[in-house]
């Protein structure tokens, strides 16, 4: 039996109760590492809107590892040249 992505979204992320609250996300060692406190909107936000916090760190993921491939390729670069 096939689901259709529309019935996965409605059933799924939509209906979802998973009984968090924005204080049950992050441990007390963590709020002592952080510089500021995470704001408890961001964190209301993050809950209701999976799929977006998702697609949006991909796309920095995407950015980091671009930018961590250039980086490597220009120390090759300063390296053969200094040799």
């Amino acid at each position: 039996m096939l689901i259709q992505p529309s019935a996965l979204h409605k059933s799924v992320l939509q209906t979802a109760d998973h009984g968090l609250k924005a204080d049950d996300l992050l441990p007390e060692s963590l709020y002592q590492f952080l510089a500021c406190d995470t704001p408890r909107e961001w964190l209301q936000w993050a809950l209701e809107n999976p799929e977006t916090l998702l697609i949006d760190h991909a796309q920095c993921e995407k950015k980091s590892g671009f930018h961590g491939n250039e980086f490597a390729l220009s120390l090759r670069r300063s390296t053969a040249v200094a040799k």
